[in-house]
């Protein structure tokens, strides 16, 4: 049990740390994403869903990050 664990302050630091880790790779695979299919998005229709939902992808994340942050 973590409240009774005397290292209970590093395991909760490596979880901050490990979320942020979480949090940064989500941002970049997010901004990876739409630099891929933005020039390929000009000319394909199989892409333009995928472009379509790439802003709604990013609504949710920023949502997801804003609440992992409000728990710290």
């Amino acid at each position: 049990m973590l409240s009774m664990s005397a290292q209970r302050s590093e395991i909760v630091a490596a979880a901050r740390t490990s979320v942020n880790q979480l949090v940064q790779g989500t941002e970049t695979l997010l901004s990876g994403y739409q630099a891929f299919l933005q020039p390929a998005g000009n000319g394909e229709l199989q892409i333009k869903p995928l472009l379509n939902e790439l802003p709604e992808l990013i609504t949710r994340f920023r949502v997801l990050k804003q609440t992992i942050r409000k728990s710290y």
